[in-house]
């Protein structure tokens, strides 16, 4: 039944000569034989033609591609299918449903394990880089300070360029910023 105006979209041509003829000014009704729809074998444009292939029973071809175009007719069908089968078949469809499910949940864990894991190992390794890095910027600029401390008692006590250069590594500009520096 339809109420008020026929939706051309929803509109089913079955060939019928009155199928035109309002009941009253308010409500439409059709009568759709199943079989002679069938028979017809019209397209799955409109939600009309969707439903009555679901209620004939479509190809399984022509019913994947209606339930592409309509989710609510896919999600019938695919619990109609899980009503139909034998208690045995019902019980081995729900445990390879619960296993898929315990599959995905295990996954997820082990994901969010695993990434929390790496991210405690990725924090250890940097501590322990830094103090590495650490320990060796320390040691390097310590042995520089050293060195320039004892080039500028050099310098104090008059000692040759050359001679520093030779003795402490360091080069001519260093030496010369030194004495600036004293």
């Amino acid at each position: 039944m339809k109420f008020e105006k026929n939706n051309h979209e929803e509109y089913v041509d079955m060939g019928y000569e009155n199928e035109d003829e309002y009941a009253t000014d308010y409500i439409e009704m059709h009568m759709i034989e199943l079989q002679k729809f069938k028979k017809k074998n019209p397209k799955i444009d409109t939600k009309l033609e969707q439903w009555l292939w679901l209620f004939v029973g479509g190809e399984e071809e022509k019913m994947r591609r209606i339930g592409k175009k309509n989710k609510e007719i896919e999600k019938i069908d695919k619990k109609l299918a899980s009503m139909s089968l034998s208690r045995e078949e019902r019980n081995n469809y729900e445990f390879r449903r619960k296993a898929i499910l315990d599959e995905i949940s295990a996954i997820d864990y082990a994901t969010k394990k695993g990434l929390a894991q790496g991210i405690e190992q990725g924090i250890q390794q940097g501590i322990e880089q830094g103090i590495e890095q650490g320990i060796e910027q320390g040691k390097e600029q310590g042995i520089r300070e050293g060195t320039q401390s004892i080039a500028k008692e050099m310098i104090k006590k008059n000692m040759d360029i050359n001679l520093i250069m030779e003795l402490t590594k360091l080069t001519k500009e260093e030496i010369e910023k030194i004495k600036k520096d004293i």
